[in-house]
Order: structure tokens, then sequence, then C-alpha cells
């Protein structure tokens, strides 16, 4: 995973920097296109220049490579899916959790948000992640649009293991979570302890 964030934010840096290298020379061929009353052919030269601009590569980097590379993998996941994906996150460049089970509690959570928001109608889908760090203990909270026939459909299914996975690794870290629906959103919060895990404290 830190290998792909890494990748990820070279690449957008080296097509920022060809970008910008580029960008006098557009600049000139404007000018001149529109001095010989081009405005046409300046007009899209505008709008290349401007669609490349938008095009460019928006690589999250939250501090944490771990969480970046999570951070990444779904934002391009909601994209594919038209899904709205926010977030605030405020975490140190190392946490006292695995990359096993960061993957295991955010992807989990995050498959769970993705696969809710799409139950909705396109306009309305919806994540919104938060995960903090406060004096030894963190925070995450992750809420998604989501009907409530999903709801009621995943609850009778039987193969409820990723939460249940998610759940173990929680409790690896002294902490809980809760799960609770209310006028179309999903909401899962939970809190670990940044402290050594039961698993630690045994070697």
């Amino acid at each position: 995973m830190q290998e792909l964030y890494y990748a990820q934010l070279q690449s957008e840096q080296d097509d920022a920097r060809a970008l910008f290298h580029d960008m006098s020379k557009r600049m000139k061929a404007m000018k001149a296109l529109v001095r010989e009353n081009s405005t046409k052919e300046a007009n899209l030269l505008l709008e290349e220049t401007q669609c490349l601009y938008e095009n460019l590569g928006t690589v999250v980097d939250v501090g944490n490579p771990i969480i970046s590379a999570i951070l990444n993998e779904y934002k391009d996941k909601a994209a594919k899916e038209s899904i709205s994906f926010t977030f605030s996150v405020s975490v140190p460049p190392q946490l006292n959790l695995s990359a096993v089970d960061c993957y295991i509690i955010l992807g989990n959570t995050l498959d769970n948000a993705i696969e809710g928001a799409l139950s909705t109608a396109e306009v309305d889908r919806k994540i919104h992640l938060q995960l903090r760090q406060h004096q030894g203990t963190l925070f995450y909270k992750l809420e998604n649009s989501c009907t409530k026939s999903h709801t009621i459909r995943k609850r009778n299914k039987s193969h409820g293991y990723g939460l249940q996975n998610v759940n173990k690794c929680i409790e690896k870290y002294h902490g809980e979570m809760i799960t609770s629906y209310a006028n179309g959103i999903f909401t899962f919060t939970s809190q670990m302890s940044c402290g050594l895990c039961e698993m630690d404290r045994t070697f």
C-alpha cells in the first residue's frame, strides 16, 4: 500500500512539473492567437489547458502513508461509483496499529459504506470519514447514505464476516464499535487505545 501511495504521489508530481513547464509556452501561444484574432483557436487551447490542469492527480496525503494509501484507494473506488467521499483526518505519521489492522478496520467499513451508498439515488450518494487521535485514543467515525431496506437486508444476511473481523481488531486495542441508522444515514463509530494491543502485551 505504501509503495502504491508513493508511486501515485510521484506520478502526480511528475504530471504537475510537466504541465507547469509547458504553461509558459501555452500562454505565449494563446497571446499570439489573440493578436491574430484567432479567438476560436485560442479558446480551444485554453479549454485544453484547463482540462489538463483539472485532470492532474489528486493524491491524498494526510501525513500517515498507510492511512493515505487506504484513502487513495477508496477515493478512487467512490469516484467510479459517483459517490461523494469527504474526510477529516488528524493522525501522527505512525500509529500503534499494524498496517493489516488499519486495512481491516478502514477497508471493511469503507467497503460497507460504498455498498450502502450505492443503494441510494446517485444524487444522494455520500460518505464522510473522520479519524483523529487524541491523548492516546484513536477515534473513528464513518457515515454513509443508505436506504433502510438495505440495512435490514444486510442485517438478515449471515455473511457479516467483515464487521466481525473489524470488531476483533478493535477489541485487540481495547476498543468498541457502535453502529446506528437514522434519517438515511448509516453511522459506524469506534474508539481504540493507541497503547499496546492485547497481542503485544503477551510478549
